[in-house]
């Protein structure tokens, strides 16, 4: 089940980092009902009735109009009036309320509420607990409970990936649900197809109005496994892994071996391991930061991946910098580059091994991340002299 849920969650993220980049901020009303004319969907309301239900005010008592886009990252963070643009929201609490939104609202929060609003293009939300009482074209839900309230309007579909769903509200299309429990109140409405896929069939109301069910049920996987041949599969990977990343190093990284280093190891490693701790901080904001962006989104998705390839080798790194300064030790002219892959992977192994260890395994492998991250730093902006690349 945790499988099925990291997949849709994926799909999710995806999903929502395409609409970031293409769905245009400065829609206007008569574009948005072109749209639904397009679609074959007919508008859940007119305009009059919009403006009757949806009333946002202001101090002064006059209807708050923001055109441009809304981004917060607060401990609670509220949106309300009418919002020609899309919202970004990060917070513990997030909550839009008597809004009427042209773009589309992103939220990432331990507890989301949207009531009584009208959200023009979709609702792309994480939280722990979520609960949709507005109207929108399509809504994209990962999170521990989430309910889609008796006033909710979905015009298209809804994909949800959860622990807990409840269904109330009306889905003009198709509802795919990935999910532990499902409960259908006899008010829900789904003109489309229901597909959902879980442990157990959900508890559905036969006064629930569904145009076709489809449930796929996940098979439980009872088959014994043996722990040795686990234990030899990871200890197969690590090998593969740091096999991999010493050839690339010794054979096409020049640079490495003419980094400087003093003749202590045990400070070279303590630097590195300070530079590794900025880029594990640091790395992941900017590149969030600059998604952001128009211009910037492109180069912090780009970080972002290249930040997560680095965690998953940066132990392989460690590896083959320690092989190369035992190697290195007796200052011998000739250096044996099949020696250094050897003792490469010696090194991770051991490193593997120390795992086993309660809480000073978890320590010495976060610290081998943090060297793997500083070493891997220096490479690509130490500057180092012509004459010393070759040297080496």
């Amino acid at each position: 089940m945790k499988k099925v849920v990291g997949i849709l969650f994926l799909i999710f993220t995806l999903m929502a980092t395409v609409s970031l980049a293409a769905y245009p901020a400065d829609l206007e009303a008569a574009e948005l009902q072109a749209l639904q004319e397009e679609s074959n969907i007919e508008p859940i309301s007119e305009l009059d009735e919009v403006e009757s239900l949806i009333q946002p005010r202001t101090s002064e008592g006059e209807t708050e109009l923001i055109l441009d886009d809304i981004y917060k990252m607060e401990k609670e963070a509220v949106v309300t009036g009418i919002v020609d643009g899309n919202v970004y929201l990060m917070a513990n609490k997030a909550k839009i309320e008597n809004a009427m939104i042209y773009g589309s609202v992103y939220i990432m929060a331990q507890e989301v509420d949207i009531t009584n609003s009208d959200i023009g293009g979709s609702v792309y939300v994480f939280g722990n607990k979520v609960k949709f009482s507005g109207n929108t074209n399509d809504f994209y839900g990962a999170g521990n409970e989430i309910e889609l309230a008796k006033e909710s309007y979905i015009w298209r579909s809804a994909r949800v990936a959860a622990e807990n769903l409840s269904v109330n509200g009306a889905i003009e299309k198709d509802l795919h649900a990935g999910i532990n429990k499902l409960q259908v109140g006899d008010t829900a409405v789904i003109q489309g197809k229901l597909n959902y896929y879980a442990d157990k069939e959900g508890a559905i109301s036969e006064q629930a109005k569904i145009q076709e069910i489809q449930f796929d049920e996940v098979e439980q996987n009872e088959e014994k496994v043996n722990p040795i041949m686990d234990y030899v599969y990871e200890a197969g990977s690590v090998i593969l892994m740091t096999l991999v990343i010493a050839l690339v190093v010794v054979f096409c990284i020049t640079k490495f071996t003419a980094l400087r280093r003093s003749e202590k190891l045990g400070i070279d490693l303590l630097k590195n391991a300070g530079k590794g701790a900025l880029v594990f901080l640091f790395m992941p904001i900017i590149a969030i930061v600059l998604m952001l962006t128009v211009i910037g989104a492109g180069i912090g998705v780009i970080g972002l991946v290249v930040y997560i390839v680095l965690l998953f080798v940066a132990i392989s790194i460690t590896s083959v910098e320690i092989a190369y300064r035992i190697c290195t030790k007796k200052q011998t002219n000739e250096v044996k580059k099949g020696a250094i892959i050897g003792i490469s992977i010696l090194v991770s192994l051991v490193i593997w091994a120390i795992r086993f260890i309660p809480v000073i395994g978890g320590i010495v492998r976060f610290i081998a991340i943090l060297i793997g991250l500083g070493i891997w730093y220096t490479v690509m902006f130490q500057k180092i002299k012509k004459e010393e690349v070759n040297e080496n």
